[in-house]
């Protein structure tokens, strides 16, 4: 039962055989040192230390666990016990999970259920799922999620109104241009970009007075992607801007006519 085993004992008897075989070939000073004297190798199977065989190591392994190794476990195959969960997924993963392979409908009403999850965790996924549902009304569970209280779940949202095809979504992904979070007041800077819609150029517009360099950076990127007359009026702000990296890139990007779009 324990075959396996085999290979990694031999491998261990063969470096404890060379461990007493030569005992002091390193010195302290980390040069080598050949032996005095060539003991006798043991005979194959067996260990220098105790003469114990390969064999008998297995036996004795097989003695301590008897039986057929236990399995690892599966969401599928695991039990349940007191305290614990099934497996290694919490109920309402298993439910989101279950739902990401419903019907749209059936997904939106348990999705935005999960969304409410006291479970962070399961607030997420299910959010995540519901940014990949191909449903027109799960814009309004995302919209709610943009105040969850962490900022990962925000982050989630905004990246799934992001994927809209509505330009409804516009003002609540606004709302979070002026988070507290940094990272999700940069998402919401990309994500205003994508939608393409005419009020993302002056919400960006605005950011480039931003005091946090990041934001600015973030922002005349969007602008420079957006590429429009009005987005070029934006960025000429920044020729003056105190970051010489930002100063740079706008000057590129109002100086390329190319990227300039009508």
């Amino acid at each position: 039962m324990f075959d396996h085993l085999k290979p990694v004992l031999t491998i261990i008897a063969i470096v404890s055989t060379g461990v007493l075989l030569y005992p002091n070939a390193e010195t302290d000073s980390g040069q080598f040192s050949p032996p005095t004297a060539v003991e006798s190798i043991p005979p194959a199977g067996q260990t220098r230390a105790n003469s114990i065989s390969i064999e008998g190591s297995i036996t004795a392994v097989e003695a301590r666990y008897p039986g057929e190794p236990p399995a690892i476990p599966t969401p599928e195959t695991a039990t349940v016990t007191p305290g614990q969960t099934a497996g290694i997924w919490p109920p309402g993963m298993q439910q989101v999970l279950k739902l990401e392979s419903a019907d749209p409908d059936t997904a939106l009403i348990g999705l935005e259920k999960l969304a409410l999850h006291a479970d962070p965790s399961v607030r997420l996924h299910a959010i995540e799922a519901l940014a990949d549902l191909d449903h027109a009304a799960r814009d309004s569970a995302l919209i709610l999620a943009l105040d969850d209280n962490s900022p990962r779940i925000r982050i989630a949202a905004i990246d799934g109104l992001a994927m809209s095809d509505s330009l409804d979504v516009v003002p609540a992904i606004e709302s979070r241009l002026w988070d507290p979070v940094l990272a999700v007041r940069l998402a919401a800077i990309d994500a205003l970009a994508a939608t393409e819609a005419p009020a993302a150029e002056s919400s960006l517009g605005a950011l480039l007075g931003d005091p946090h360099r990041q934001v600015r950076r973030q922002a005349a990127a969007a602008l420079g992607e957006i590429g429009s007359v009005a987005a070029r009026a934006y960025l000429l702000q920044l020729l003056h801007d105190p970051d010489p990296l930002l100063r740079a890139s706008a000057t590129d990007m109002v100086s390329d006519p190319i990227a300039i779009r009508p």
